[in-house]
């Protein structure tokens, strides 16, 4: 068994104020790294760290039997998240633990309610465990992969970032940018060919592979990250 773990680890000021709440001291944009590490040693689990903005993480590794997510509150790093890791699910097998499944029933927040609209739009892939609810009150929900994620998932998820993508076009910030950028990792799928031409009658869209990266053009405007 091989546990592999994807944060910044880099202190907030909310994880300030919890830590304080347990008597432990942190800095604001401390690196936590050392401190996790020295706190799961005694379990002598193997554990891989890896470290950085989970906007740039990358899976080509081993198929994923239990897939945890803690941190993909919002769509588009949800997106690619699943972009990134679903592929690797095993039908029938993977347990997937959405842990802020039910936060916008607390924050009351629409974009919040991403992992939910995902589960209820994809229910031939991803099912409720039934005994999920002895985690009582938690945002915590469980799921299994019934089926692998096909073509048609992924051309319903990136058109949820649409509409974001129009509002935001004329600007060259990266998080404008991300939901493209994202593209480069589905089209690394098994089902690369396939996907674009979902994507192409889905939305209009045009993916062409270069050394610079993806071009994307076609329905409401072009782009070509780098």
């Amino acid at each position: 068994m091989s546990l592999h773990c994807f944060d910044r680890w880099q202190a907030q000021s909310v994880e300030i104020v919890k830590a304080a709440q347990k008597g432990v001291s942190v800095s604001v944009l401390e690196n936590t790294l050392p401190r996790v590490q020295r706190t799961l040693e005694p379990f002598e689990v193997p554990i891989q760290f890896h470290q950085g903005d989970l906007m740039h993480a990358r899976w080509e590794g081993s198929p994923i039997s239990v897939y945890v997510d803690d941190a993909s509150k919002t769509l588009p790093l949800f997106y690619h998240s699943l972009a990134t890791f679903a592929p690797f699910w095993i039908p029938g097998e993977t347990v997937i633990l959405l842990m802020d499944f039910h936060l916008w029933e607390k924050t009351g927040v629409a974009t919040h309610q991403c992992q939910q609209r995902f589960v209820e739009a994809l229910s031939d892939c991803i099912a409720p465990i039934e005994d999920a609810d002895r985690f009582g009150q938690t945002a915590l929900a469980m799921f299994r992969c019934t089926a692998p994620l096909g073509t048609e998932a992924w051309a319903w998820l990136l058109k949820q970032s649409v509409d974001e993508i129009r509002k935001l076009h004329d600007s060259t910030s990266w998080r404008v940018t991300a939901p493209l950028r994202l593209c480069s990792v589905a089209l690394r799928l098994n089902e690369h060919v396939a996907f674009r031409r979902a994507m192409r009658k889905a939305l209009g869209l045009v993916f062409r592979c270069g050394a610079r990266g993806i071009k994307v053009s076609g329905g409401w405007g072009s782009r070509n990250p780098s």
